[in-house]
């Protein structure tokens, strides 16, 4: 099992939803990529069971590397750094100051490792998810990435979710069908809130919201397969993209993402890779965190409950899913709105820049 059932105490019809054979594509996992992938993360384990040197954006770095090893069916609780700290340690020792996405995505981690979120060292990780809703806007979270990881770290905890929660990502929605940053959809906070939605019960064909947004990542994918900004793709976006399709239940090498010369999403990934096995980006080791699970073929919310490797023969390691910004090394450059995003990042702090919220 992905997770200890004693510690982590899951309803079993949402444990179940979790781990459901879905329809996905054929050619994924992608396990060559994934395990190079892995073998990077794993060898960025520092002294204090943080994972990947750079922490300047704070530990939700070491967070996603945590579920992107889990993704990659390789057990996160597992590593023991040289002065014998683990990741759960990492994540226990900063658990109480963990607020709003961030503590999001450290209960996601914590899922990843086998522990409770309600119990990280005594922290609450839950409850300080519930604690930040507004009833009078239905807001947990500033913007609607950060709320889409809220409503997506609540349902992997079997929380329940308020209705004014959901009503308060679907009001977030462009006229264009997407979601992101101010007046402009982004492909990373559209494949995301997607994915909220879709694990917070929305079918893709019976929610008008899920199916615009869909229909805008279908619109806006680019001529190399990808999604990016200002018309450059990246891994990271990409890789959301994947997610979102998956967790729809389609198929990102079916004819409708293929693009010229047969190239698709997943074809655009590889082709990221680099050959420490990290991926090419505004910062490699964080672009790997992303790309591994949509590689695995893994949503954003059950790449915590992937079974590990190590498990029984007939449990597979990759499992199919069933719910829910790395710059290309040929470029040469960052594309604008991507810059933009970046540097109202550094001077915000941990105010609502994407990249900044996706680093935290």
């Amino acid at each position: 099992m992905p997770v200890n059932p004693v510690k982590l105490a899951i309803p079993a019809a949402l444990a179940a939803i979790l781990l459901m054979p879905a329809l996905a594509s054929a050619a994924l996992p992608e396990t060559d990529a994934v395990a190079r992938g892995a073998a990077f993360i794993r060898a960025t384990l520092r002294d204090d069971g943080g994972l990947q040197a750079d922490l300047a954006f704070g530990p939700g770095q070491t967070f996603d590397a945590i579920y992107a090893l889990r993704a990659a069916g390789v057990d996160p609780a597992g590593l023991v750094s040289a002065a014998g700290n683990t990741p759960a340690a990492f994540l226990a020792a900063r658990a109480p100051e963990l607020e709003g996405a961030l503590a999001a995505k450290g209960a996601l981690a914590a899922i990843a490792l086998g522990l409770d979120p309600r119990a990280v060292g005594g922290t609450d990780l839950v409850a300080a998810l519930e604690s930040a809703f507004a009833p009078a806007t239905g807001r947990h979270a500033a913007d609607d990435f950060g709320q889409a990881l809220i409503v997506i770290a609540l349902v992997a905890a079997g929380a329940d979710v308020p209705a004014a929660t959901l009503d308060a990502l679907r009001a977030g929605q462009l006229e264009d069908g997407g979601w992101g940053f101010g007046e402009t959809s982004t492909p990373d906070a559209t494949a995301l809130v997607a994915q909220a939605l879709i694990a917070a019960g929305s079918g893709a064909g019976d929610d008008p919201a899920v199916a615009d947004a869909l229909a805008w990542l279908s619109a806006n994918q680019l001529d190399d397969g990808g999604w990016g900004f200002d018309g450059v793709s990246n891994a990271n976006a990409t890789a959301f993209a994947v997610q979102a399709l998956l967790a729809a239940r389609l198929d990102p090498e079916s004819g409708e993402y293929t693009r010229a010369a047969g190239v698709t999403p997943v074809s655009y990934l590889l082709g990221q890779q680099l050959e420490d096995g990290s991926f090419a980006g505004y910062d490699p080791a964080y672009a790997v965190n992303q790309v591994l699970p949509a590689l695995a073929g893994r949503t954003f919310i059950n790449a915590v409950t992937t079974p590990p490797a190590s498990a029984a023969p007939d449990t597979p390691a990759f499992a199919a899913p069933t719910t829910g910004t790395g710059l290309r090394a040929e470029d040469g450059g960052v594309p604008a709105l991507a810059l933009a995003l970046l540097a109202a990042a550094l001077a915000t702090g941990a105010g609502g820049a994407l990249l900044l919220r996706r680093r935290a």
